[in-house]
């Protein structure tokens, strides 16, 4: 059923009684609404506004998609664990599920990352623990703002099986 938000023509899909999961709603959206701003966000100094439109967002999914298809595919199991959690929670959760590695954004989770380090040292000192980062923002969008449907991408394929 086709729209027009804030002058950009949108079609939303007819959900009714289907049972569309988050790839399927990517692969809508990029198909039906590529140009639609899905995030706008001021530069700093400066009046210049960025539009992410769905194209760049989708893609930059598909691009994170493969470090996590990654991981599956070489037999571990991602476990998401909120960064709001205390260090002490975090290595609990840690410890409980035998998990030694840990993929985040040490530049803007600093305080959790000293924070779990600290505890790792306090109350469990052999405890292995790699910390290491998730895929960057210029990695997700090399073209920040900028990418089309001309510019060259692969997509992902998420069957976990393929």
């Amino acid at each position: 059923m086709p729209s027009t938000t804030n002058g950009v023509a949108v079609t939303f899909p007819a959900l009714g009684d289907s049972q569309l999961n988050l790839p399927d709603l990517l692969d809508f959206n990029l198909k039906h609404n590529p140009a639609f701003p899905i995030f706008v966000y001021a530069e700093t100094e400066s009046s210049k506004v960025t539009e992410i439109k769905m194209l760049e967002y989708i893609r930059a999914a598909h691009r994170v998609g493969k470090s996590v298809h990654g991981i599956i595919k070489t037999g571990l199991v991602p476990f998401p664990i909120s960064p709001r959690n205390s260090p002490t929670a975090i290595l609990n959760l840690l410890r409980k599920t035998s998990s030694h590695r840990v993929l985040m954004t040490p530049a803007t989770l600093r305080e959790v990352v000293d924070g779990l380090r600290l505890e790792i040292q306090m109350f469990d000192p052999t405890y292995a623990l790699s910390i290491e980062d998730v895929p960057t923002l210029q990695e997700a969008y090399p073209l920040l703002g900028r990418e089309t449907a001309q510019d060259p991408f692969r997509t992902h394929k998420h069957n976990v099986l393929a």
